[in-house]
């Protein structure tokens, strides 16, 4: 849409005997007139805020199955056209998704939702070691370890976390060990972040990344995760020429598959593993990386390093209650003759449960 104008989009919805009405408002600019596609009734209106209604054969099925999630769009194509006036043209599709529970639709987060998220910005100045930190996330470390808040350009909140000179410096932002089942729900889980400087044979560690479940191990025993270890000092690593690489890994109790994504390596389902190079961070924005792990069910793991697919795994995924795990990231070290660091700036994990809780 034009500068002046802007466009969000708010959905509340309740049942009305056969039908739904679904609600969504607009901002737009003053005087326009907007309409906005997806359902057969539509309420036209400019300026401030207004209403766009559908009726049963909209949004929502007036009889039979609703299908989670429920989403509404409004699209770009030929923009918000309205009667006597041209409209704005929207630059990108618009989409809000919901879940119908029980007569309602619950928000995400709602209690009867079955859609949650939890993120983490990095926006505290201060934290303790071996103590909850942020949103969602415990500190566990190992060795002394310095902690600070970096001012970086356009990063809001970038937390440096930097291991002692000591061989067995450790530390990890985790959450409980046994928050994730895969068997009851899909997971997403992305998190952005950097290193300083690179491994070597000399200051050597392990950056661990995605779903785990022990923060204090290079070798986890259920989990999906990304790996940077350029030492190879992970039990069944395929890194042996030590390179500067990401890995993609699964284990179900302590049975692993993994692949050095090096761009010739073939994962599973057939996919080409895409080259996944590791470099030293410059703040704010060279070499940062953006690594998600997305689960859908226990069936397959796909893994992504700033926004491309580099790997796909869908063998040794955990697939019980009792082979339940975690969500963080962890750095080990190896030698030591300098101190290490990583640089975090964002944690995100998302889950969509099978069910909706009961009471």
């Amino acid at each position: 849409m034009k500068d002046e104008t802007k466009t969000r989009l708010k959905v509340a919805a309740a049942l009305l005997g056969a039908a739904a009405l679904v609600v969504l408002s607009v901002i737009g600019a003053p005087g326009r007139a907007h309409k906005l596609a997806g359902g057969d009734q539509m309420i036209l209106n400019g300026g401030g805020m207004k209403r766009v209604v559908t009726n049963s054969s909209g949004l929502l099925a007036g009889s039979g199955t609703v299908s989670n999630p429920l989403t509404a769009t409004i699209s770009q194509g030929s923009g918000l056209a309205g009667t006597g006036s041209s409209g704005d043209a929207l630059t990108t599709d618009v989409t809000a998704s919901f879940n119908y529970v029980s007569g309602k639709l619950a928000m995400p987060n709602d209690y009867l939702a079955t859609h949650l998220e939890w993120n983490d910005e990095m926006l505290y100045q201060n934290a303790t070691v071996n103590a909850p930190l942020g949103a969602f996330l415990f500190l566990n470390t190992s060795g002394a370890v310095t902690i600070n808040e970096l001012a970086a350009a356009g990063r809001p909140g970038v937390f440096e976390l930097a291991s002692a000179v000591a061989t067995t410096g450790r530390f990890a932002l985790q959450t409980s060990d046994t928050m994730v089942d895969f068997n009851s729900a899909s997971w997403d889980s992305e998190m952005t972040f950097g290193v300083p400087t690179l491994s070597t044979g000399t200051d050597e560690y392990t950056l661990i990344a995605g779903f785990i479940d022990n923060g204090g191990s290079r070798n986890q025993t259920d989990g999906c995760y990304v790996a940077y270890d350029r030492g190879n000092a992970m039990t069944n690593g395929t890194n042996t020429t030590n390179l500067d690489k990401f890995s993609c890994w699964c284990a179900q109790n302590t049975t692993r598959t993994t692949f050095l994504m090096d761009g010739s390596t073939v994962s599973n389902e057939s996919f080409t593993t895409v080259d996944s190079p590791v470099a030293a961070l410059t703040l704010p924005n060279t070499n940062i990386y953006t690594v998600r792990v997305k689960m859908t069910g226990t069936t397959r793991a796909e893994f992504f390093i700033n926004g491309t697919k580099r790997c796909d795994i869908n063998t040794n995924i955990p697939n019980s209650a009792t082979r339940a795990t975690g969500f963080g990231v962890a750095f080990l070290r190896g030698a030591a003759t300098a101190a290490r660091s990583l640089d975090v700036d964002r944690l995100k994990v998302i889950t969509d449960l099978n069910s909706v809780r009961s009471p």
